[in-house]
């Protein structure tokens, strides 16, 4: 049960379609994107090790910025993990809180 101000609604359960990196760009013929921000509360890392994949078939594929969130959903390896895939692959860390990282290329 949801509550909104004195309603009440219920939460309703959709079934939602999930594309991959690759799939949403054939899909909608996007080559390049320049930014690329994620908050998918804990997947981050794994979302950002499948666009590091595609990229690497797709070298035109790489953002310049990528920024993702890490926070206590993710644990802390995954999300250093991340980074240094990111990092390998030429990024830098221009920022990096408790919440969020923010790469550039």
């Amino acid at each position: 049960l949801l509550r909104l101000g004195n309603r009440r609604d219920l939460l309703v359960a959709r079934r939602v379609p999930v594309l991959s990196r690759g799939l949403l760009c054939d899909k909608y013929n996007v080559t390049s994107v320049d930014v690329v921000q994620l908050d998918c509360e804990g997947k981050d890392a794994a979302i950002v090790r499948g666009l590091v994949k595609y990229c690497e078939d797709h070298p035109a594929a790489w953002p310049r910025v990528i920024q993702f969130e890490a926070n206590q959903l993710t644990p802390v390896l995954e999300v250093q993990a991340a980074v240094s895939l990111l990092h390998k692959n030429g990024y830098w860390v221009r920022y990096w809180s408790s919440c969020n990282i923010l790469l550039e290329r």
